[in-house]
């Protein structure tokens, strides 16, 4: 029996010239740009992919870990709903660092997203209406 022949197929998959595969790894720094590539709309998650070599799945889930903070720091804004009402006068100048602008008949009314609502008529101080933003927040 000779030896040469009889070699088992797992010394048969690896020759003394093949290089064993290893994961490609990705900086969260080269993942958010990738994900920030495909926000907006511009670009398509395959486009990205093919461009970047990568499969489209793992940059699906590379967009979940950004929208999860997992990728660190985001460069997306967060949006919050405004509801204008119609019959309020807009205040076109106010100046700036300061609410006494607003006259006695003015009305701001602000709507946290926790459903806390501030409703400020007339002037206000600036500093209290900050405190009390950050505790409703």
């Amino acid at each position: 029996m000779d030896t040469k022949d009889s070699a088992s197929p797992q010394d048969q998959s690896l020759n003394s010239t093949d290089k064993p595969v290893t994961r490609r790894r990705y900086s969260k720094a080269l993942k958010r740009k990738m994900v920030e590539a495909t926000l907006g709309g511009k670009t398509s998650v395959s486009i990205v992919a093919r461009q970047y070599d990568i499969n489209a799945n793992l940059l699906f889930l590379w967009r979940k870990q950004y929208r999860d903070g997992l990728l660190g720091e985001t460069t997306q804004a967060t949006l919050l709903p405004v509801k204008v009402n119609a019959s309020s006068k807009p205040v076109t100048t106010m100046p700036s660092g300061s609410l006494a602008a607003l006259s006695s008949d003015d009305t701001i009314e602000i709507v946290l997203s926790n459903q806390h609502r501030v409703v400020v008529r007339g002037s206000a101080c600036q500093q209290s209406l900050l405190t009390i933003l950050q505790i409703l927040s």
